[in-house]
């Protein structure tokens, strides 16, 4: 007998076929209908529906999740995201901060909350989540990039210049990465 798949692991699938084809959907739909206090499930069926371009509804299972584990980190970061898609940044800000509190450890979350004080013209408080971000995530070249940018808006062409450097090392393919460089000489 082949060991139980995760359910997290199928939320990457659009479709699975059990003795018929199901939508991933209706697979979290139906394990809902039999653990309806399972947060795993809400937050995954909320991030299927928001890959579908279903945000209001995603949300929905979002706050489900956090109803039944209120420090549940990625259903307050997908809360988050999706918020900020729909231009909510204030709302967002609110959801980074609380995953924060839990995981005040995460690059991830430090690169998202920059992201989300940059899109709000809060620069300096970004470049502050976006250096944290490097330190806890040194290896992620998408942090680096946008630390770059950052230092570029703030007119710290040499340090932009670093990072872009530094994120040229971990991806060295990225095309995107070479051109924010070339225009920080510009």
């Amino acid at each position: 007998s082949a060991p139980p798949v995760p359910l997290s692991l199928l939320a990457s699938l659009p479709t699975l076929r059990i003795g018929g084809l199901i939508d991933i959907d209706t697979l979290y739909t139906q394990a809902l209908s039999v653990t309806s206090d399972n947060s795993l499930v809400q937050n995954n069926l909320g991030h299927v529906l928001e890959r579908q371009g279903k945000p209001a509804e995603a949300m929905l299972h979002f706050a489900e999740a956090l109803q039944i584990k209120p420090d549940f980190v990625d259903a307050l970061a997908n809360m988050a995201v999706t918020l900020m898609e729909q231009g909510k940044t204030v709302e967002a800000l609110s959801f980074y901060h609380r995953a924060l509190i839990v995981k005040p450890d995460s690059g991830r979350l430090h690169w998202q909350l920059g992201l989300a004080l940059a899109s709000q013209g809060k620069s300096d408080d970004a470049l502050q989540q976006f250096y944290e971000a490097t330190k806890l995530a040194p290896q992620d070249s998408s942090v680096r990039v946008n630390l770059g940018l950052e230092l570029a808006r703030h007119g710290k062409l040499p340090e932009s210049a670093e990072q872009y450097h530094e994120a040229l090392a971990l991806d060295p393919n990225s095309a995107e990465t070479h051109n924010d460089l070339g225009m920080v000489f510009l």
